[in-house]
C-alpha cells in the first residue's frame, strides 16, 4: 500500500507515476481476482457481478486507491497538450472573435466534457484549496494530495475555457 508520512504530502506527480509503476503487476494480478469474486448467476443463466456488502478489505482498499491514482495520471498526461492551446491562445488577437471560436470550438471536448469536473473532483474540497485532493472511493479516511503546480497548465486552461464558454458562452455569441 502507499505509505506516506506529512513530508511527502503533497506528492509529486512523478512519485505518483513511479508508484503506479511499481505497483502495476500486483494491481493487474489483484483486479483479475476481485472481478471473479461476488459473481451470481440469475435464473436465466446471465451472470451479474455485484459489488461486496461488507467493508472493503486491503485489497479493494488498495485497487481503489491505484485507481484513484491512476485516473489522476490519465488527467495528467494532457498537461502539455494545454500548454501548447495556452501558448496558441496568446497569439490569438483579442478584436478577432473568429480566432477565438476557433480556439474555442478546438477545445470544446476536453474542456467541455472531459475536464468539465475537474475542478469540482479535485480542487472542490475547501475555499482556496492549496493542492488537488485525490477522492479514493471506498477509502475517504485517505487524505492525498497531489501538488497543484504540476497540473498548472491545466488549471489555467480550465480557468479560462470556463470563463468563454460557460460564462461568457463565446459560442452563442458570435454564432
Amino acid at each position: 500500500m502507499l505509505k506516506l508520512t506529512v513530508d511527502d504530502l503533497p506528492l509529486s506527480m512523478d512519485k505518483v507515476y513511479w508508484w503506479l509503476l511499481k505497483y502495476r503487476d500486483n494491481f493487474l494480478l489483484l483486479y483479475e481476482t476481485e472481478q471473479k469474486k461476488h459473481r451470481y448467476q440469475l435464473s436465466d443463466g446471465s451472470v451479474v457481478r455485484l459489488p461486496p456488502f461488507n467493508k472493503p478489505n486491503e485489497d479493494q482498499l488498495f485497487l481503489s486507491l491505484y485507481e484513484a491514482l491512476e485516473k489522476i495520471a490519465d488527467f495528467h498526461k494532457n498537461e502539455s497538450y494545454f500548454k501548447s492551446e495556452l501558448n496558441g491562445l496568446k497569439q490569438i488577437d483579442v478584436i478577432d472573435p473568429d480566432a477565438l471560436v476557433k480556439w474555442i470550438e478546438k477545445n470544446e471536448q476536453i474542456g467541455g466534457d472531459e475536464f468539465v469536473c475537474f475542478l469540482l473532483d479535485y480542487l472542490d474540497y475547501a475555499d482556496n484549496a492549496e493542492h488537488l485532493k485525490v477522492f479514493v472511493l471506498n477509502a475517504r479516511e485517505f487524505d492525498i494530495y497531489i501538488d497543484k503546480t504540476d497540473f498548472q497548465n491545466t488549471l489555467e486552461f480550465l480557468e479560462i475555457f470556463n470563463k468563454l464558454y460557460w460564462e461568457e458562452d463565446i459560442l452563442q455569441k458570435f454564432d
